[in-house]
């Protein structure tokens, strides 16, 4: 149940304005090997091998100033665009997370596809018609993808300190510190910005550890499907009480 305090989805809360984030055909960046396989929402997130400075013009001034190189970036690539991917590019660009979005040229997902376009290739190269052969566009297409900072951390079940670890109350006393500052944070966010960050399973937390302290933590996946605009009189206590309610240890511990 969504407490009283959420307003909206926060996909609701887009304008005009908003919704041209996927207009520009990315150049000069190349991707290397897939960092997360498909989920729900997207068809895979990519590791970045390069970029070149036609690339790097498209940099938020917040992040043209970090210097980044390619290993700082992700590409997350789009099943498709709807209002929950728009609301993850106004999430993302909120919380500085944000490098850029559009459509980018990539090879055909689908295998099948692309063996059927090799068979054909070959077939017509055995019969002598060279002229009618497809190009290399046709192993190609262009998909909608968001490019966003990678940040620092690993999620706890990551961590080899937290897996490793065999006294169960240590492994509590870690979630406890994580979901403390996750639910900190969160709550930071909400009364600044006035939308919630829901979906904070386990692995969309990310950790910075020194052995089996929790120095810090940051938060991942701002997809507008687990994103809620709030009203103006929520307070600091409403968002701890429904954080630590919602994801409390034992929540996290059940998926473990």
């Amino acid at each position: 149940m969504m407490p009283k305090w959420v307003t909206a989805p926060y996909p609701k809360s887009l304008k005009n304005e908003d919704r041209d984030v996927f207009s520009t055909t990315l150049q000069g960046i190349t991707l290397a090997k897939k960092h997360s396989s498909m989920g729900n929402n997207n068809a895979g997130v990519y590791s970045v091998a390069s970029f070149d400075s036609s690339f790097a013009r498209l940099f938020p001034p917040s992040i043209a100033a970090q210097n980044i190189d390619s290993s700082r970036l992700l590409v997350k690539v789009l099943k498709q665009i709807d209002d929950d991917m728009v609301a993850e590019v106004k999430a993302l660009t909120i919380v500085g997370q944000f490098v850029a979005s559009g459509l980018l040229r990539l090879p055909i997902a689908k295998s099948n596809d692309v063996g059927r376009i090799k068979r054909s290739i070959k077939i017509r190269e055995v019969r002598g018609v060279g002229d009618t052969l497809p190009n290399d566009d046709d192993l190609f297409e262009l998909k909608p993808v968001i490019v966003m900072l990678q940040m620092p951390g690993k999620p706890l079940t990551h961590i080899p300190e937290f897996m490793s670890e065999k006294n169960l109350e240590t492994k509590r006393q870690m979630m406890g510190d994580t979901l403390k500052l996750m639910c900190d944070r969160v709550g930071e966010l909400a009364l600044e910005h006035r939308f919630v960050h829901r979906d904070n399973i386990i692995g969309n937390i990310l950790v910075i550890n020194k052995g089996t302290e929790v120095v810090d933590v940051n938060i991942i996946d701002w997809g507008g499907k687990y994103l809620s605009s709030i009203n103006d009189g929520v307070t600091w206590d409403d968002l701890m009480g429904w954080c630590h309610n919602r994801w409390a240890v034992y929540v996290w511990e059940a998926s473990l």
